[in-house]
């Protein structure tokens, strides 16, 4: 089971590829082209991660939980409203 997000991840990096990186490289937006790759590596790397249950990498919730109340005073200052 947990094989199975590996290949779908790998298949949408597949398909990113094939579809987007040649236009990319086309109009030369090289650094959209690096967040894509930065962005896919990671999404590899916690693939990986959770499929072999390697536990290498740091839980991405911590981050969520320490950035949390500066999350909280942008909503404040910038008063955003659901």
């Amino acid at each position: 089971m947990p094989s199975s997000i590996l290949y779908y991840v790998l298949l949408f990096m597949l398909l990113f590829t094939v579809f987007q990186v040649r236009t990319l490289l086309k109009s030369q937006a090289y650094k959209e082209l690096i967040v894509a790759v930065v962005l896919f590596l990671l999404a590899g790397l916690y693939g990986l991660d959770i499929a072999f249950n390697w536990h290498y990498l740091p839980n991405p919730n911590a981050l969520i939980y320490v950035l949390e109340p500066v999350s909280q005073a942008l909503e404040t200052l910038l008063q955003v409203t659901d």
